[in-house]
């Protein structure tokens, strides 16, 4: 996957996005063009999906992502405004995540989707940077 995403143009940026939420984000598995980070509260949780960073880029220097913006917001206590400040402002709307496997009928119905793309690695290591201070809040409650 990262020689993918090397032969893209935005090695770095995957790289760098893969370092930066360790710990936080698991990265389990993959398919032949993204990378899927999964959430899991305790060792005991079953893994949730909640996003996908493509390694292969039709804009040079750009990596596209999307994420389950509901799954964020409720399973790390994010409000999604807060996650949105969080990432690019080149987001939109992903009604996609609406069907994710293993979305329950409910999650379905109201899944909020965005999609963009991270450009430098500043964007990268902010987004990383607030997943991890997310999860040290979520350690103390």
């Amino acid at each position: 996957m990262q020689t993918l995403a090397d032969e893209h143009g935005i090695g770095e940026l995957f790289r760098g996005l893969k370092e930066g939420v360790a710990g936080v984000l698991e990265y389990p598995d993959y398919d032949i063009t993204k990378a899927r980070y999964r959430w899991r509260r305790t060792e005991d949780d079953k893994l949730r999906l909640v996003l996908d960073v493509y390694a292969v880029s039709e804009e040079p220097g750009k990596m596209p992502f999307v994420i389950h913006a509901t799954r964020c917001s409720d399973y790390l206590r994010i409000p999604i405004d807060e996650l949105r400040a969080m990432l690019p402002t080149n987001i939109e709307e992903d009604p996609g995540v609406r069907s994710w496997r293993f979305s329950s009928q409910e999650e379905k119905e109201r899944a909020e989707g965005l999609k963009g793309m991270f450009c430098t690695l500043d964007e990268v290591s902010k987004f990383a940077n607030e997943l991890r201070e997310a999860k040290k809040r979520l350690a103390t409650d």
